[in-house]
């Protein structure tokens, strides 16, 4: 109990200010310290330990956290560097890449131009193949499937302008439309770059244009070379078709260039689509030899009395030997009779020269016809001449009227066909014409 009181006692004493006495000599001083002064004090004097201790300890702590440090700086230095590494790499792949697309799409574009050019070289050979076969007269186009991969090879053809000659094929002539700059510029590449599992390029890329201009040159190289096999199929056959029935009528027609005859053979090596201007020019000029020979053949066909005096009119006495008509006795009749009625326009069957146009014994009045090479018609029993000797007529002109002048009994025409002043069956040549009549 005593205890409790002293410390009351001793709090009680320490909240009243304390008196401080010093003396020297003969001066005596006095200093009065205040409770609070105090608790400053001391509380000065803790937050000086604890700095003391705290500064001590970062004294002897140093080196270890400014180690620490470094080691973090360095770590996150070499990260940063290995990630600029990273991209430096990255980036320099992706220029790589591009300039190597780049440099690939200017080597297409090389190629497809020179590609283009060669297919112009080969369209100036199928222009001229084209002229030749119009000016022999040869009814040969694209095939069906060819014609539709032109019209896609060519989808501007139609804001083409005109041609100013009415002979322009435009299957067959013209240029190559040339590949247009916008397609891909070499001064302004923009090409997507397309890392590994990257989506294809798009249809608007270089590329792609470039590909869709390469597809159309494909279709234009198939349809020269089936433009050129057709012709050489059609011409070569019409041509020894015709030759064959000319030489039955005792015509002389120009050999073809591979006969049957000739001891020749080989495998089939078909022309390649993409061959070179020189490969193609020569075997277009092999069929130009051949259309030129058609069209010699075609003109000779042409020039041939190969068809009737009348269309529909009725035979009423035929080539070779017959009873005569006033005698009753055998006798040759060296033509065909047609029935007509008296005053029938009577029409040349080949165009020629009128040698004989007048009255002239049995045929009565009678026109004859040089066709040239030996071959002459005649045309007998007419009521009426409208031709004089040295006119030149054309095919199906009316020459004069049928009757029944001289040897006749009764109105008709009296037709022969000679070769070399002998006469000859009509029929054979009329029969040749109707065969020949598809191949023209």
């Amino acid at each position: 109990m005593s205890a409790v009181l002293d410390s009351v006692h001793f709090f009680a004493r320490a909240k009243r200010p304390q008196r401080i006495i010093i003396a020297y000599g003969d001066h005596v001083r006095t200093f009065t310290i205040r409770p609070w002064l105090i608790a400053a004090l001391g509380g000065a004097a803790l937050v000086f330990g604890f700095l003391y201790l705290c500064a001590t300890g970062y004294l002897v702590f140093h080196d270890d956290l400014l180690g620490a440090s470094i080691s973090r700086q360095a770590r996150m230095q070499r990260a940063y560097e290995d990630r600029i590494a990273t991209l430096r790499s990255d980036l320099d792949r992706v220029t790589s890449r591009q300039l190597l697309n780049q440099q690939a799409v200017e080597s297409e574009m090389n190629r497809i131009a020179s590609r283009q050019s060669a297919l112009d070289a080969r369209q100036d050979s199928i222009a001229a193949l084209s002229q030749a076969v119009r000016s022999a007269g040869v009814p040969v186009g694209l095939p069906a499937a060819a014609a539709a991969d032109s019209q896609e090879a060519a989808p501007d053809a139609a804001n083409t302008p005109a041609s100013d000659s009415e002979d322009t094929d435009p299957q067959t002539t013209g240029a190559v439309a040339p590949v247009q700059a916008s397609v891909v510029s070499p001064l302004s590449f923009n090409l997507p770059l397309r890392l590994p599992g990257a989506a294809a390029p798009s249809p608007s890329s270089p590329s792609a244009g470039l590909a869709s201009v390469d597809a159309s040159l494909d279709k234009l190289a198939r349809d020269q070379t089936a433009y050129v096999d057709s012709v050489a199929f059609n011409v070569s056959e019409r041509a020894d078709k015709i030759a064959r029935i000319l030489t039955q009528l005792g015509q002389r027609v120009p050999p073809s260039h591979t006969p049957a005859s000739a001891d020749i053979g080989g495998p089939l090596v078909d022309i390649d689509d993409n061959a070179d201007p020189g490969t193609f020019r020569s075997s277009v000029d092999l069929i130009a030899g051949e259309v030129d020979r058609f069209g010699v053949i075609r003109r000779m066909a042409t020039q041939l009395p190969l068809s009737r005096p009348f269309a529909d009119a009725m035979i009423t006495s035929g080539f070779g030997a017959r009873l005569d008509p006033f005698l009753g006795r055998p006798a040759l009749h060296t033509g065909v009779d047609f029935r007509a009625a008296a005053g029938s326009p009577a029409r040349a069957t080949a165009g020629g020269t009128v040698i004989i146009a007048g009255y002239t014994g049995g045929y009565g009045n009678m026109v004859e016809i040089d066709h040239g090479n030996g071959i002459t018609t005649r045309y007998g029993h007419l009521s009426e001449i409208d031709v004089t000797v040295g006119q030149v007529v054309a095919k199906d002109a009316i020459i004069g009227h049928t009757g029944s002048t001289g040897r006749s009994t009764g109105p008709h025409l009296h037709y022969e066909v000679r070769v070399d002043g002998a006469p000859i069956d009509p029929m054979t040549f009329i029969n040749a014409g109707h065969n020949i009549a598809s191949l023209l």
